[in-house]
């Protein structure tokens, strides 16, 4: 028995070895990407606000670049409606739009995908879907945003309020916080007969202060904010990640469960 444990014993010692000498080697080959100045990671959970059901997932990366330009990859599972998104958005050091790329599966049927373009004032549109090739240009102003429905993009939306207009009205002297942003939004139902294509929308927005918040994946200081009157959305730090979005209307929740950043 003794001659059994130690040869155990060895055993584990040299794997314990083994497993330190390849993190060491692991770490000292890690090459740094000249492209990519910050990173971070975060997965959302998809829930009911009334409900114990959980309807899906989502995942994201975003990438900050030498220029101070982002790159947002989104990917997300709306199991309870068999729909899965794959989007890329980049953005400028201002977060101006300046290309996108979107394929959408809503009701396990492929939706379509579609590559959109900045140039100047325009916002050039190709779309493929079941119906061929659809294109469409359409006029932009300065500052606007896409909406392309992942949860992980809607933060980008609240760079458009500026803290700076709000007004006071006179006789109760109450600050009025509420502004409007203008928001691209993307074709993402279940019509096949509708290519994903997007219009411009004039949206509210509202913002209810700073407040800090607990998630499963921690305790962040946010911004929160109310856009279209009902979407709560609380974001955090210069990369306006989301931390928790709510729209109690449609009673649906949706919360950062992990998150890492470097």
């Amino acid at each position: 028995m003794n001659k059994i444990l130690k040869k155990i014993t060895i055993v584990a010692i040299l794997l314990s070895i083994i497993f330190t000498s390849y993190v060491l080697v692991a770490q000292i080959n890690e090459i740094k990407n000249a492209a990519i100045i910050r990173r971070s990671n975060g997965v959302y959970r998809y829930e009911s606000m009334t409900l114990p059901d959980i309807r899906g997932s989502e995942n994201f990366q975003m990438l900050v670049h030498p220029d101070r330009s982002r790159t947002l990859i989104m990917w997300n599972d709306l199991a309870v409606k068999n729909t899965q998104f794959t989007v890329v958005l980049r953005v400028s050091d201002k977060f101006r739009p300046i290309e996108a790329f979107v394929s959408y599966w809503n009701q396990a049927q492929f939706k379509g995908s579609a590559h959109l373009s900045v140039i100047n004032s325009k916002l050039l549109a190709s779309s493929l879907g079941p119906l061929g090739v659809f294109n469409r240009d359409t006029d932009v102003p300065e500052n606007f945003s896409i909406g392309a429905h992942p949860v992980s993009g809607d933060g980008w939306h609240t760079v458009q309020y500026e803290h700076s207009n709000n007004t006071t009205d006179l006789v109760s002297n109450l600050v009025d916080t509420r502004q409007k942003i203008s928001l691209y939004s993307l074709e993402a139902s279940s019509d096949l007969k509708k290519p994903v294509l997007g219009n411009m929308l004039d949206l509210s927005i509202e913002y209810l202060g700073p407040e800090s918040i607990v998630v499963p994946a921690g305790k962040f200081e946010t911004q929160h904010y109310k856009i279209g009157k009902v979407n709560d959305i609380w974001v955090m730090g210069q990369d306006r990640i989301v931390v928790k979005s709510e729209i109690p209307m449609r009673s649906l929740r949706y919360v950062l469960t992990e998150y890492s950043d470097r």
